[in-house]
């Protein structure tokens, strides 16, 4: 379950940045009650030609706290940085996805509880390539890769876009929301805050199912509900294989016991 930030225009990303202030997040509704607030740990691991200049972890840090108004918001969420690595990434301008196999070994080596950080994030410099495809998350994994622009201003919204895939949220053919692959947003739309909210207390420990029985029930009705809906959403197919077939391992291994 891997998801791509599309080819984006670095005009569109500093247009999104400078609205993020005034972007409408998911309303509070008064009388409800909050479950207590999560944190959620983040290892960040930055390729080592960043390690001449460590601006970079002042910047990320800076981004980190914007996405965190709106995750406290729209889930009772906070994402809160633990530690610092660097890795060799390999040759410059590659895809994002030919990194994910490098990373996943690295986030290995925080054992099974990945005490210095229960999602890791990986942070690439751009290259000749330019802002196109500036990030990428690996939702089973907890791994989210995103660069490190030259306009500094667009990174904080693909931190938050590539946050959300891992708590369920999928590319959407939908304007006006972060997850919109047209005219997007900082905006949390309704059916990525159901699915985060099925989502928010996901496992992130490796070998362990993300999910418990009643939520994987839960997101799949909310994936196929979204389905049905007939959008041509690709990334709802690929959700739901994974979801049932974790469902069906998980019920059988329930009744073993």
């Amino acid at each position: 379950m891997r998801r791509h930030l599309r080819p984006a225009h670095p005009g569109l990303l500093l247009a999104l940045w400078a609205g993020f202030q005034v972007a409408a997040l998911a309303p509070y509704v008064p009388g409800a009650e909050r479950p207590p607030l999560r944190t959620v740990t983040v290892k960040v691991v930055a390729d080592a030609s960043l390690r001449a200049n460590e601006i970079w972890k002042v910047d990320i840090g800076c981004h980190m706290r914007d996405v965190n108004l709106t995750f406290r918001e729209a889930l009772g969420v906070r994402f809160k940085i633990v530690s610092y690595e660097y890795w060799d990434a390999g040759s410059e301008g590659q895809p994002l996805a030919a990194l994910l196999p490098g990373l996943r070994d690295l986030a290995g080596r925080s054992g099974p509880d990945r005490r210095d950080g229960e999602i890791v994030l990986g942070l690439v410099p751009e290259g000749p390539e330019g802002p196109v495809d500036p990030g990428i998350a690996d939702y089973l994994e907890g791994i989210v890769i995103v660069k490190y622009l030259k306009n500094k201003g667009g990174i904080c919204y693909v931190m938050l876009h590539e946050l959300c895939h891992l708590f369920g949220a999928i590319d959407l053919r939908e304007r006006g929301s972060v997850m919109s692959l047209e005219r997007p947003s900082f905006r949390i739309d309704a059916f990525t805050r159901a699915i985060m909210l099925a989502n928010r207390e996901r496992c992130f420990r490796h070998g362990e199912p993300p999910l418990s029985q009643e939520r994987m029930a839960e997101a799949i009705s909310l994936y196929s509900k979204r389905k049905a809906l007939g959008l041509g959403e690709s990334e709802l197919s690929i959700c739901l294989h994974h979801l049932q077939a974790m469902l069906g391992r998980t019920q059988a291994a329930a009744k073993r016991r």
